[in-house]
């Protein structure tokens, strides 16, 4: 279940970065197109996660670690963010999926990655049923 959410979460957040690069073909935003190939990247790993994960107890641990460690450096990211660029932050992590800098706010970024960085740590995490047993 978490994956697939996470899934559909990094689908709509590629769609948004490929409709940046769309629309305005005179500006080409190297943002854009790195955020679109992560987002399709993990949107991939969540939904095989979804579909191919294990269901035992340890890959279920290692997974949920997966997730917490993945909130974490999400909750880092948009900590330097801000003390870094403040203000700007916001228009930075904003562009590249299709949103205003007025549609985001400082409270809205650190939810968002908290929960994306929870579902990409925990899809990476997952095992699947092609990883090897010991592993």
């Amino acid at each position: 279940m978490i994956g697939a959410v996470s899934g559909v979460c990094f689908a709509a957040l590629a769609a948004g970065a490929v409709s940046v690069l769309i629309a305005p073909p005179r500006s080409l935003r190297l943002s854009s197109l790195g955020c679109a190939a992560v987002m399709v990247c993990l949107s991939y790993l969540s939904f095989r996660a979804a579909t191919a994960g294990r269901t035992d107890e340890s890959s279920f641990l290692r997974a949920l670690w997966g997730g917490v460690g993945g909130a974490l450096i999400g909750l880092l990211v948009v900590v330097v963010a801000y003390v870094l660029f403040r203000q700007g932050a916001r228009a930075y992590l904003a562009h590249p999926v299709g949103l205003r800098f007025s549609q985001v706010t400082l409270g809205k970024l650190l939810l968002a990655f908290l929960f994306l960085g929870f579902g990409a740590g925990f899809a990476i995490r997952t095992r699947t049923g092609m990883d090897e047993t010991n592993g």
